[in-house]
């Protein structure tokens, strides 16, 4: 007896699953599961399999299959019918609502995935009378973790289609019947989004189905949404601020839909600050604020704004209102929860860097290392972090493993470059800025450090390109017109040197500036110039009591060996220089100081061409000695291998004798 029953009740499993009529249901099931597929052969088998036991009509409309999936539709009971396709989702979606015979529709993608946990849930919703819809929460599960809500659930009815050619959406129809859309708890695991390639290559070909309809409909402004959002998500960020924009200046469909409004000010402001532009991210996120204060996805990007800003208290401020990451906040805007936890930890960590609160950003580093150590940020701020306490070469090894993990980002290229030329490896430095010019090109900083670079190596022409562009981009930058004077100087263009120092406004002239202009004069042996730019320096910059009383050379020495101490390197090379001059002093003592100087000042190609003077002059063997040492550390720091070779023989053969 127990064996029959059993019998029973596995044929009527299958009966119904197919949609057949049994003694204790109605013979057309209450909801009707429609879904359009193209060789689906790799998702469609577990999508069916998911939907056992709701006891749903399932319709399939196949636009072109040709690897099984029609015959693996077929094998799962469902009522399959053709559509050829057409560029457009909407009518393939259409088409089988047509065919669908039940008072509920529930639309899928062949890769989602309706959880067991979840029938009961959608049965109960069925009960109910057919005027309203539901959206259910859509999961991703593959490169990232993010919800939202989506219209998944509607009464079948003539005049509730999907609206769009992509992104379709049935939301527009219910909204003209006003019939309610409803939240429920019900999730949908959509797995379609397994890698970042198949996610991009799905977006650049949504892209261009968006354009190619926004060509026919450009008041779409749904669609004009999603294309921005597009663009966004593919880091494109200048085409997406100019559809956001666009999209802004349609205020009727903006005030019906604040929600939509709400996220288009949101990632307009991420753009700009993904572009480098905080003060306009800023003037969008605050717009935002107006709308929603209580997003955490909007605090953690006003927080993020501000951490670019330095305003480490306003950007603590921001991250210490976010109440409770563990419990993520729904909406139809997709969202990864696990991402903001992470960013939230790492914008903590770079605030307290920034404040010198070390010890509580390394709790924070270590947090945000474990939500996600994929994530390259963490290793960035590491990076920050032992720059902070001094210990460069660690901090330059963790820029390298942010940018094993994420190459393209600029800021960790730059930040390498800028912690190698102050330890002294002009080589990798220039690899670093080289590979900032790649990733964005003309930047002024970029340009400016490659033509520091340019000129260390002697190569003077190329300098001054770099810095011509960069002053093109900068024309009000006093750093940028002192580097190319100091080049000029190196390249004994003395005259065209003081033209470029002359662009600078004479009572904000930089210190260093000034006495670059007293050293072209000397060397021009332009005396009443010399003189007249003396009495401007020693009283604008407070230095008149070294100059009272006694001879100018030994003035510019005191004055040498004051900004040393300070670490002033550049001015105690160009003092220390005037006073050797001055002295017609040319000794190799005088020389050796001079070098050992320009060393520190990192002015490589003066220092090579000061110890090269030495070796020829000198006659010492323990002096040549340390002269090729001091030698091959420059061509350390230059990368020019063969002559630190070079350099160590010379070592060895003179210590041999």
């Amino acid at each position: 007896m127990a064996k029959s029953k059993r019998k029973r009740k596995n044929r009527k499993q299958k009966i119904a699953y197919k949609n057949k009529p049994s003694k204790n249901k109605p013979e057309v099931p209450v909801i009707s599961i429609c879904m359009i597929v193209k060789n689906e052969k790799a998702h469609l088998p577990a999508c069916l399999e998911s939907l056992k036991g709701l006891d749903a009509e399932l319709i399939i409309v196949d636009t072109g299959s040709t690897d099984g999936t029609v015959q693996i539709a077929k094998d799962y009971g469902a009522k399959v019918f053709y559509f050829p396709w057409n560029n457009n989702f909407s009518d393939a979606r259409n088409e089988s609502l047509k065919h669908a015979a039940s008072r509920w529709i529930l639309w899928l993608d062949a890769d989602d995935i309706v959880p067991g946990s979840e029938h009961e849930k959608i049965r109960k919703l069925a009960q109910q009378e057919p005027n309203k819809g539901f959206s259910f929460i859509l999961r991703n599960r593959g490169i990232d973790d993010s919800r939202c809500y989506q219209l998944r659930m509607f009464p079948n009815r003539p005049d509730i289609r999907f609206e769009g050619a992509v992104h379709e959406q049935a939301v527009h129809s219910l909204e003209r019947l006003k019939i309610p859309v409803q939240m429920s708890s019900v999730t949908i695991v959509h797995t379609g989004y397994a890698s970042e390639t198949v996610v991009r290559e799905k977006k650049k070909k949504y892209l261009k189905m968006m354009e190619a309809w926004l060509t026919e409909h450009p008041n779409d402004c749904l669609i004009r949404y999603q294309y921005a959002l597009t663009h966004h998500t593919l880091d494109q960020h200048k085409e997406a601020i100019k559809e956001f924009e666009t999209l802004f200046t349609y205020s009727a469909c903006l005030n019906q839909d604040r929600n939509m409004l709400f996220y288009a000010l949101i990632l307009t402001g991420r753009s700009f600050l993904n572009l480098g532009n905080a003060e306009k991210a800023l003037h969008y996120l605050v717009e935002a604020e107006k709308l929603n204060p209580e997003s955490d996805f909007l605090k953690v990007s006003l927080a993020e704004v501000y951490t670019n800003r330095h305003e480490s208290e306003k950007a603590l401020h921001y991250l210490q209102a976010i109440k409770d990451l563990e419990q993520p906040e729904i909406t139809f805007m997709p969202l990864d929860y696990s991402v903001l936890r992470y960013g939230r930890q790492v914008l903590f960590a770079a605030n307290y860097i920034n404040l010198d609160r070390l010890e509580s950003a390394r709790k924070y580093l270590h947090e945000g290392e474990a939500l996600k150590p994929e994530r390259s940020e963490a290793a960035f701020y590491w990076g920050e972090w032992y720059a902070k306490k001094g210990e460069k070469d660690t901090a330059v090894e963790f820029y390298q493993k942010a940018i094993q993990k994420e190459p393209g980002v600029f800021l960790y290229h730059f930040r390498k470059g800028t912690l190698l030329l102050e330890v002294g490896n002009a080589h990798r430095a220039k690899q670093a800025f080289e590979h900032c010019q790649k990733i964005t090109p003309g930047k002024k900083e970029i340009l400016t450090n490659l033509g520091i670079l340019e000129r260390l190596y002697g190569r003077f022409d190329a300098s001054l390109a770099y810095l011509e562009k960069a002053i093109q981009n900068d024309s009000g930058e006093d750093e940028l017109y002192f580097q190319k004077a100091l080049t000029l100087y190196d390249q004994k263009e003395y005259e065209k040197s003081v033209r470029s120092l002359q662009e600078l406004d004479e009572e904000g002239r930089p210190e260093k500036a000034a006495l670059l202009l007293l050293l072209n004069w000397l060397c021009l042996g332009e005396i009443q110039n010399f003189g007249d730019a003396l009495k401007l320096f020693s009283g604008h910059y407070n230095q008149i009591e070294k100059f009272t009383g006694r001879p100018l050379e030994d003035a510019f020495l005191i004055l040498s060996e004051d900004y040393g101490k300070n670490g002033r390197y550049y001015e105690s090379e160009f003092s220390y220089t005037m006073h050797r001059l001055l002295k017609k002093d040319p000794s190799t003592e005088t020389l050796e100081t001079l070098a050992e100087i320009q060393m520190q000042a990192f002015h490589l190609n003066a220092a090579i061409r000061s110890l090269e003077n030495l070796i020829l002059k000198s006659q010492n063997l323990n002096g040549l000695i340390r002269y090729f040492r001091y030698l091959g550390q420059c061509y350390t720091s230059l990368g020019t291998g063969e002559a630190v070779d070079m350099c160590r023989h010379k070592i060895e053969e003179l210590a041999s004798q």
